[in-house]
């Protein structure tokens, strides 16, 4: 039986909609708080958990740190659940979540990530939300995005947000080891979205990566590849 943690505010949303969370094979641990979740996880290693961004017991941040940090917990898809607020974005990176999304989502969106989460084998990859910040008219505009593929010249993301070929970003990251990267990229490529469902594709170059980065990167590639190249028996 598949199992997934979420915290009640998120729950009551959720039960809006007839979905598949009322499956009599899926058992539902309804959490008052992140620190409740994380204790039940514990105890039933949960396939899925969508807890809050900011919660007074366990921030998201620490929420994910905790169990991706640990081989007994690691193996659970993380949805995170925020505000919105353009303030939060930049703490995105500070998580290592499958998917994060503003609690005003369409709960059926909500679901339907769950629903694909799951079907992950051993919720082993995740995408990685990268932090995009905007120099505009002299002002900062924050956006966020999902690393989609990477290697040490650049990498593919998508994101909502509206960007031109040229233009020059700064973004952040947090790689599976916890590597922090932080480093300004240029716009190379474009692919617009066909469906009012999809997100905009670009494709960006790093500008001035620093070696550290660039090490921790290649690293990062080199053990995905090992793990792809391992025979199944």
């Amino acid at each position: 039986m598949q199992k997934i943690i979420i915290t009640q505010d998120i729950k009551a949303l959720l039960d809006q909609e007839d979905n598949f969370l009322n499956r009599a094979d899926l058992r539902i641990f309804p959490v008052a708080s992140n620190k409740e979740a994380l204790d039940i996880h514990r105890s039933e290693k949960a396939d899925v958990i969508i807890a809050d961004l900011d919660s007074q017991a366990l921030s998201g941040e620490l929420l994910c740190s905790t169990i991706r940090d640990n081989e007994e917990l690691c193996r659970v898809s993380l949805i995170i659940i925020y505000s919105g607020a353009n303030s939060e974005i930049q703490r995105f990176s500070r998580c290592r979540a499958n998917a994060f999304m503003e609690k005003s989502t369409d709960p059926v969106i909500i679901i339907e990530k769950a629903r694909q989460l799951m079907s992950i084998p051993g919720r082993e990859a995740y995408r990685s939300p990268i932090g995009i910040m905007v120099n505009c008219d002299n002002t900062r505009n924050p956006a966020l995005g999902y690393c989609e593929n990477i290697s040490i010249t650049g990498m593919l993301f998508d994101s909502e947000k509206s960007f031109s070929k040229g233009e020059i970003v700064s973004c952040w990251f947090v790689l599976p080891d916890s590597t922090r990267v932080r480093t300004l990229a240029e716009i190379v490529r474009i692919a617009r979205r066909v469906t009012e469902h999809d997100t905009n594709q670009y494709g960006i170059r790093f500008l001035g990566l620093d070696p550290a980065f660039r090490t921790a990167i290649s690293d990062y590639i080199r053990k995905r590849q090992r793990r792809h190249d391992l025979p199944i028996s």
